[in-house]
């Protein structure tokens, strides 16, 4: 009799136990997909329901508003849902690194029931790290006891910025156009070769180019012909405006500038007047300031896709100043 009542006790706890739920909100991303926190979650409730030591419910609206959903929020939720527990995860991306923290909260008093964070280099490891999760939730295993995701996200950072930056190298085409108030009024096409190192909060790139531009204007008697060449040698700093794969940038750079100008004059004879024609080059060099903004496409990727939209100042010397657009696109392969 006594082991009967015993284990009649024993499966009404385990039933008490396996009847409480967990209100489980689309976990958040960091600079990776909405997709990707969708479809975790998606798993973990389907492996917390397999093991059957929780309940886990998932809410039934499908709207994009679930994926920023405050912590405030997501308590609300669980009161409405009457779950004992609600659950908070996080999938931040690092370079090739992912760090998927869970935490576990009660619903009536807020507090820590269970936490654990998981790393990895592979996508296609998520799903069984959501089954270790799911197995060990609620209970004393886990795989971190210290810290969570945004310092684990921190320190990597910090460490990456100082030893593994996204490294890549590539070409830069475009145009220098000038607008300053001289005589050559030519747009000047040219390419280059560029280095881009990439630290998540800003990106630095050195690049080499060359512009090559002519015109030709009538003055007096004399058809001026300019040909024009820029040898830049400069830095820039971009500072993307978020941590997504494409993002708008605003950015600042400087240059050495090396400006050859070759002027040729056709000779036109007027009576028993001619004037002989004659070639020279002018050349100058100085510094060359710029900024602007422009576009980031799969930052994230091997292949990384700038547009830049700059206004520049060509100093080369002080009563000579020289101003205009630049207009570049540069491919960088690298990782």
């Amino acid at each position: 009799m006594r082991s009967i009542l015993f284990l009649i006790l024993l499966l009404s706890g385990l039933y008490s136990q396996a009847a409480e739920k967990i209100y489980v909100p689309f976990f958040s991303c960091e600079d990776c997909s909405q997709q990707l926190g969708r479809s975790t979650t998606y798993i973990l409730v389907d492996l917390i329901n397999h093991y059957e030591v929780f309940e886990a419910i998932i809410a039934q609206k499908r709207d994009t508003s679930l994926f920023e959903e405050s912590v405030n929020e997501v308590k609300e939720s669980a009161e409405l849902l009457s779950t004992s527990y609600y659950l908070i995860g996080k999938i931040v991306r690092l370079k090739d690194n992912y760090h998927i923290s869970v935490t576990l909260y009660a619903t009536s008093s807020s507090m820590i029931i269970w936490s654990d964070i998981r790393s990895t280099n592979e996508r296609n490891d998520i799903p069984a790290i959501m089954d270790e999760i799911a197995a060990h939730i609620g209970s004393d295993k886990k795989f971190s006891l210290s810290g969570d995701v945004s310092r684990v996200y921190s320190a990597e950072s910090k460490k990456l910025n100082r030893e593994k930056g996204n490294k890549s190298v590539g070409m830069t085409v475009g145009a220098m156009i000038p607008i300053s108030n001289e005589e050559i009024k030519s747009v000047d096409g040219g390419f280059g070769f560029i280095g881009s190192f990439d630290v998540r909060n800003y990106i630095l790139q050195l690049s080499a180019e060359v512009y090559y531009g002519n015109d030709s204007i009538p003055s007096g008697y004399t058809d001026h012909t300019f040909q024009n060449r820029y040898f830049n040698i400069g830095t820039s700093v971009l500072y993307p405006l978020s941590t997504t794969n494409n993002a708008p940038f605003v950015c600042l750079g400087s240059a050495f500038t090396y400006r050859e100008t070759q002027i040729k004059y056709d000779a036109v004879v007027i009576g028993i007047s001619g004037i002989p024609t004659h070639d020279h080059n002018v050349f100058d060099s100085g510094l060359t300031m710029n900024a602007g903004g422009g576009y980031i496409l799969k930052r994230n990727s091997d292949a990384t896709l700038f547009i830049y939209a700059r206004g520049y100042v060509y100093i080369p010397k002080v009563n000579s100043v020289a101003y205009g657009a630049m207009l570049n696109v540069a491919l960088t392969i690298g990782g």
